[in-house]
């Protein structure tokens, strides 16, 4: 272990006289490597996470507030934190029937 630290080390190490606490580019690549390769694995858990809580967890929410081009959606489940994503305006308002036209003043 100390031999393979001891030669990491200056890879993985934040410059203490550095101004911003950045990680250093090889461990940022590598995590950005991590999270692509696991990327459409963790949105299709959470599309079934969404899916699964609409029909089954008590307490289940949904709530949406509508942006120029998107609704911003919130799922929300009983003691957890928010899950957020988006959905576009046009297929959104066909799909439950809602007009796209401004209501009058």
């Amino acid at each position: 272990m100390e031999f393979w630290r001891s030669h990491l080390r200056p890879l993985i190490e934040i410059d203490p006289d550095s101004s911003d606490l950045e990680v250093s580019p090889s461990i940022q690549r590598a995590i950005d490597e991590i999270v692509k390769a696991r990327q459409d694995s963790l949105r299709q858990v959470e599309i079934n996470r969404l899916l699964t809580g609409w029909d089954h967890v008590d307490g289940f929410e949904l709530r949406l507030s509508r942006a120029a081009d998107h609704f911003a959606a919130y799922a929300l489940y009983p003691g957890e934190v928010p899950t957020s994503f988006s959905l576009p305006v046009h297929a959104l308002t066909k799909w439950l029937g809602l007009s796209l036209e401004e209501p009058a003043e």
